[in-house]
């Protein structure tokens, strides 16, 4: 996870369609890295839209006898390194299109529309949905770089792991 400005903040369209090109499957650059090599069988990543600060979360999912310390150094390697392989306008694009084709579907259905307006009054201001999707339509490639390059870094990053026990003790 990395801590990331609230949802009506500037920055956070840009570090929402920046999670979406790491994250994404199966374009994303953590797909890529972990599924297609086999050290993990899925990879997720979303950003939390919140009124308060929040996080964009990036998880990847294995298999018993997967070398999990390998994947966690993977999925971090690959997070951080946007300054070494910055994003294309390629990825951008797909991201983008996704992001709005989704905004529309939710329009498409009114009990869809009432649970997002009230998922953006819960940020602050339920005219936020028109500002994140106007938003979304004007980020730059500058813009989603420079995002991932000052959060998604190893100071702003907290990191977790979940392992299951074949007998838990309660």
């Amino acid at each position: 996870m990395y801590h990331v400005p609230p949802a009506a903040h500037q920055d956070f369209a840009a570090l929402d369609l920046a999670s979406m090109i790491i994250a994404d499957t199966p374009s994303g650059r953590l797909y890529k890295a972990l599924v297609t090599t086999k050290q993990a069988t899925s990879v997720s990543g979303f950003t939390m839209d919140q009124f308060a600060p929040g996080i964009v979360m990036f998880a990847a999912s294995l298999e018993q006898g997967m070398d999990t310390t390998r994947s966690l150094a993977t999925l971090t390697e690959t997070i951080e390194s946007v300054a070494k392989n910055p994003f294309t306008k390629e990825e951008l694009e797909r991201v983008r299109n996704q992001w709005i084709t989704s905004w529309e579907q939710v329009f498409s259905d009114a009990q869809k529309v009432s649970s997002a307006l009230s998922e953006y009054v819960a940020i602050g201001d339920w005219r936020m949905v028109f500002v994140a999707r106007d938003r979304i339509k004007n980020v730059s490639l500058a813009d989603t770089q420079r995002v991932a390059t000052e959060y998604l870094l190893a100071s702003n990053r907290t990191e977790g792991q979940y392992i299951p026990t074949d007998k838990p003790v309660r």
